[in-house]
């Protein structure tokens, strides 16, 4: 299917790009898209649609994963994630191995901050599709995002619009031709993101709050009975304009001998809801992390140390597939465009920058046992000054410098 889609398209694609003219790109189709609530038997047929063998189509699948993205506990596990590794130092060395400080500030800028974001969100997505533009000053200022609903990574194409994908609608390849040195695909082309593993769980609190919001219109405040002559249109009007006018409640107008019941659920109440939304976030987290409580509100002190490991472990995952891109795609564009990189260059995490403030402190308490560490190492590396404390002769050195983190310790799970 790939090939014939190739093969019947090619000139077509030849014809309109047969080279990128400076400043120019694809033109996409825009309109304007309203969200709806989302059931589950819309994610599964959007999964079908996706994964279709002949035909295969994201564009439902990801109108459901920006949905997803307004619930707080999805989108404040990427925005985290996002923030930590965008925040980490990063090298560029030569071929010799060694800091290239002239080389690094071509990526010490906004664009660059653009492209660590647009990469760890493929992990979510499936994949990100960056149309570099034109260089400017040796770096890609103007890199755009392709929107997801326009790209279809099976084939390698853009499609012009959001519409389902046939042979005859207007598209680009990104893989090969005229537009390859121009844009940058990250992911895999069948992957379908870790989005997709936890929509059912999005879904299903969606339904959760909105139940929730209306049994606290139920019974959070209570219903305001008034009694009068139905019979009387004045009495009445009066009734329902006094009632009317105090405040937000339910409220009903009733004959005198009539009578109201309100019934409530069996076992129904607040907590119902909110350990039906904490279990889905949970999941959500499991899913996203491995753990389960890493970004919840409580935690006991040696399972979220545990737990931080395993969320640390994702990012330097996440940081390591970034190098890889990075090295075997990114620079390699940037020199072909123009870019002073010489040969040789490559991107690389400072790793001293990948150990938080608590591991330095405890490799420089172990290295303390078997090494003198000078005050002005420990200062330098954990931010704390320090002076030499003659040991007593029972005192392994080992225990003066680990008293002297356990501060550094104490402060730091506090931040």
């Amino acid at each position: 299917m790939i090939e014939d889609i190739n093969n019947r398209f090619t000139p077509k694609i030849e014809n309109r790009h047969d080279r990128k003219p400076k400043g120019s790109r694809v033109t996409l189709e825009k309109r304007n898209r309203q969200r709806k609530v989302n059931e589950i038997s819309d994610w599964s047929r959007a999964v079908n649609l996706a994964e279709r063998k002949d035909d295969p189509d994201r564009t439902e699948l990801i109108e459901i994963f920006r949905n997803m993205r307004i619930d707080g506990h999805i989108n404040g596990i990427i925005t985290t994630l996002i923030n930590k590794i965008k925040a980490k130092d990063f090298l560029i060395v030569d071929a010799n191995g060694d800091e290239d400080e002239d080389a690094k500030e071509l990526f010490e800028s906004k664009w660059f901050q653009k492209y660590l974001k647009w990469s760890i969100e493929a992990k979510f997505y499936g994949f990100s599709l960056i149309e570099l533009n034109d260089m400017v000053d040796g770096q890609f200022k103007n890199m755009e995002l392709i929107d997801r609903r326009n790209v279809l990574p099976d084939f390698g194409i853009i499609k012009e619009s959001w519409d389902r994908f046939t042979g005859d609608a207007l598209h680009w390849s990104y893989e090969e031709g005229a537009l390859k040195d121009w844009y940058m695909f990250i992911g895999e082309p069948d992957d379908l993101g870790l989005l997709n593993s936890v929509a059912p769980q999005a879904i299903a609190k969606k339904h959760i709050f909105s139940a929730f919001w209306q049994f606290i219109e139920l019974f959070g405040l209570p219903f305001r009975v008034g009694k009068t002559d139905l019979d009387n249109p004045a009495e009445k009007k009066n009734m329902i304009t006094m009632l009317e006018g105090m405040g937000r409640a339910g409220w009903g107008v009733f004959g005198t001998e009539d009578e109201v019941e309100y019934t409530e659920a069996i076992n129904g109440s607040v907590e119902t809801f909110t350990e039906a939304i904490r279990s889905g976030n949970q999941e959500m987290s499991k899913n996203f992390t491995g753990v389960s409580g890493l970004f919840d509100d409580k935690a006991f002190v040696g399972s979220a140390e545990a737990q931080e490991r395993v969320v640390k472990e994702l990012m330097m995952s996440f940081a390591r597939d970034i190098k890889f891109d990075t090295n075997d795609d990114l620079i390699p564009k940037m020199q072909k465009q123009g870019a002073p990189l010489p040969e040789g260059h490559k991107f690389k995490w400072k790793a001293d920058d990948l150990l938080s403030t608590v591991e330095k402190g405890d490799l420089i308490t172990k290295l303390a046992t078997i090494y003198e560490i000078l005050p002005e190492v420990v200062e330098a590396e954990t931010g704390i000054k320090v002076e030499v404390i003659k040991a007593a002769p029972d005192t392994p050195a080992g225990d003066l410098v680990k008293d002297k983190v356990k501060a550094l310790y104490e402060l730091d799970k506090k931040k």
